[in-house]
C-alpha cells in the first residue's frame, strides 16, 4: 500500500472517537443484536474499510486490490484493541 494511502488509513482509525461510537449506539434502540460491542466493532470496521476502497476508486480510478485488502485487515487487527477500548469507553464500561 502506497504510503499516502496508509497515511489516510492511520488518519481514519484515529479519529474513530467516543463521539462517533455513541452516535452508532442508536442503533441498538431498534436493531435487534446480541452484542452491541460485536456491532460496533463490525460498523467500525465496515466503515473504514468503505471509506478506503472509495478513496482508491476516486484517486486512482480502480478498485482495491488483495495487496491493499490485506494491508488493510493486518493494520485493523494490529489496532484491533484499541478500537475495543474505545467501544467499551463509549458505552461507559
Amino acid at each position: 500500500m502506497e504510503t499516502s494511502l496508509r497515511g489516510i488509513l492511520e488518519k481514519d482509525l484515529d479519529s474513530v472517537t467516543v463521539e462517533v461510537l455513541k452516535t452508532a449506539l442508536r442503533f441498538k434502540d431498534f436493531l435487534p443484536m446480541k452484542s452491541i460491542e460485536d456491532f460496533l466493532f463490525g460498523f467500525l470496521v465496515g466503515m473504514v474499510v468503505a471509506r478506503m476502497a472509495t478513496t482508491i476508486q476516486i484517486f486512482y480510478s480502480r478498485q482495491i486490490n488483495d495487496a491493499e485488502t490485506s494491508e488493510l485487515m493486518d493494520l485493523i487487527q494490529r489496532r484491533t484493541l484499541e478500537i475495543k477500548g474505545k467501544i467499551k469507553l463509549a458505552m461507559g464500561q
